[in-house]
């Protein structure tokens, strides 16, 4: 692997792409979720239901993007995913039904899994070898950090033009930066840098072919861990805001929280890839969602001042960390040979838990009128799935064929 300036430029192009496409779509849709309410009359688990449709959406275009990716240029489809999310914020800003509303959200889904976790997984894993932890945690700290400043200014914008004008507005960097950089910057893989033609012919990797890597425990163990994780994460976008909102904070404070816990999420990725390059992607990735476990029960108690401290370093870390840390646990377990293939099989699974948390979290608040129950049974389940990752099987590469002998050759 190239380690280059070649290979740091286009990191930080991938920094800057996750920034703006996760942190003005998916990362901030409960910024949206109490002016939609109040504007349209839905319920919560109504209003909720699009982050699922997102999620959902997500799932089943992940496997095709991992297909895509392993055949086309990764710029091509990354551009394109761009540019569907950015149509999808444009007609969000003009939606005057559910139905519309949830059209718009559909084409986020399929965008944001076209250009962003997948992608990004793909790329970083073959320009960086020996400091993938970390370069990983670099790039998906975009996501993070793009929720964070997104969702203060979209709240600041929100209380300023409108939530209808707040979508258009979101969309212009999509359109007139993100596009560009990346059909101009990102490419598959080292030898791909100077292919003028943009095709990406596959380049043999070692790894498990996809067949090998369903039929082992490390698939199934990585995509239920993913699976959980996302689901807290649904649950926290979603709900987090409104939660805080509840509990007597103005709308800015709670954005505010939010955007601290989603700062230290930023910090804590290459943080955490580091710990996984010195020591291996299994423990890194127990301590962050053991972290994200800790931060829902710490939800609990969150109307006390002092525990927002706590709350924004927990959630912050379990938050952010998962997303570069898995991954490289895929790289580890399974290789490269069909990373993008099986990066979107296992998306299926965290796709689902991000449909999964606000659904769950939204129904349990309507019939209860408190978020305590979820909290506290979602803290639950990500303590369990902290514990998957250490069954999986690190890939070895087979052992070479013993070199013929002298004696070999004379009888053949």
């Amino acid at each position: 692997m190239i380690e280059d300036r070649k290979g740091w430029l286009l990191l930080g192009v991938l920094f800057l792409s996750n920034f703006f496409v996760i942190g003005s779509s998916s990362a901030i849709t409960g910024v949206f979720l109490t002016p939609l309410v109040r504007h349209f009359g839905w319920t919560r688990t109504v209003a909720a239901s699009l982050t699922m449709l997102i999620a959902l959406t997500g799932a089943l275009a992940g496997p095709i993007t991992g297909r895509l990716l392993d055949s086309l240029a990764a710029q091509k489809v990354m551009a394109a995913g761009v540019a569907l999310t950015a149509l999808a914020l444009l007609a969000a800003g003009r939606a005057n039904s559910f139905a519309a509303m949830a059209a718009a959200h559909i084409m986020i889904g399929v965008g944001t899994a076209a250009s962003t976790i997948i992608p990004v997984s793909l790329v970083t894993s073959n320009w960086f070898g020996t400091r993938r932890g970390v370069a990983l945690g670099i790039a998906m700290s975009g996501m993070s950090l793009g929720a964070s400043a997104m969702a203060s200014f979209a709240s600041y914008l929100i209380i300023s033009v409108g939530w209808r004008s707040a979508y258009t507005i979101l969309a212009i960097p999509l359109l007139v930066l993100v596009i560009p950089i990346v059909l101009l910057t990102v490419r598959t893989r080292p030898a791909a840098a100077g292919d003028r033609a943009g095709s990406q012919p596959r380049v043999s990797a070692p790894g498990l072919e996809r067949a090998e890597a369903l039929r082992g425990r490390s698939f199934w163990r990585i995509g239920m861990t993913y699976f959980t994780y996302l689901m807290g994460v649904g649950f926290g976008v979603v709900h987090f805001v409104p939660y805080l909102i509840g509990l007597g904070m103005s709308a800015q404070r709670a954005a505010a929280v939010f955007s601290v816990a989603l700062v230290v999420s930023t910090l804590g990725k290459p943080v955490m890839g580091i710990v996984a390059d010195r020591s291996n992607a299994r423990l890194a990735l127990t301590s962050a969602v053991l972290s994200l476990s800790c931060a829902f029960l710490i939800l609990t108690r969150a109307a006390h001042p002092a525990m927002l401290i706590p709350l924004v370093l927990f959630y912050g870390i379990g938050v952010g960390a998962p997303v570069a840390l898995v991954p490289m646990l895929m790289a580890e377990s399974f290789g490269l040979r069909s990373f993008g293939t099986l990066a979107g099989l296992i998306g299926i699974f965290g796709m689902l838990g991000t449909a999964t948390g606000p659904m769950f979290a939204g129904r349990i608040f309507d019939v209860s009128g408190a978020y305590t129950a979820a909290f506290i049974l979602m803290s639950m389940f990500l303590a369990v799935a902290a514990l998957l990752p250490f069954g999986c099987l690190p890939f070895r590469m087979p052992a070479p064929a013993p070199a013929p002998t002298l004696a070999r050759q004379a009888l053949s």
